[in-house]
């Protein structure tokens, strides 16, 4: 289900990003151990997803009676919350950002490191920075997207009060 989660939902997601749903993409989505050659085939028996050879892409079958929202919420609902910040964290390290303009009318490197927060992220995170960095704030729904905001804010107030 896994897969057909990340497929149902990446599929949107990645034609949003203008990326097609190829089992080259699908497979970088998870961890090495799994086959996902395999659970795609799966799925396709199941008549779940179909493969569109002349756009070389997965998409969940229309006619599917396979409710894939009802799924989500089940599925997440058994898995708990998970810790996208953290997740994120481990699996995708961004380079610094180098504040190019500043560097070179300064003659000196500037640089920020980006980081993932969402509303678990320990205060401590907000409070302490040895560094300048960017924060992608990560929100599951409004109160979460007001919440961090709000500390967003104060952080950014207390770095220059």
């Amino acid at each position: 289900f896994s897969t057909f989660q990340t497929h149902g939902k990446g599929g949107l997601f990645f034609l949003y990003l203008g990326f097609k749903a190829s089992c080259e993409l699908l497979t970088l989505c998870f961890p090495q151990s799994v086959n996902v050659q395999q659970i795609l085939t799966h799925l396709q028996n199941k008549s779940i997803i179909n493969y569109r050879k002349y756009i070389s892409e997965y998409r969940v079958w229309e006619g599917s009676d396979f409710n894939l929202d009802t799924a989500l919420i089940e599925t997440t609902q058994q898995l708990g919350r998970i810790n996208l910040a953290e997740a994120l964290t481990r699996r995708n390290k961004l380079m610094p950002v180098v504040a190019r303009k500043y560097s070179i009318q300064m003659g000196v490197l500037r640089y920020f490191q980006p980081y993932y927060a969402d509303i678990i992220t320990p205060n401590s995170f907000f409070e302490k920075a040895e560094q300048p960095r960017i924060v992608f704030l990560l929100a599951d729904g409004q109160d979460e997207r007001e919440s961090l905001e709000a500390k967003a804010k104060s952080y950014a107030t207390a770095q220059t009060g």
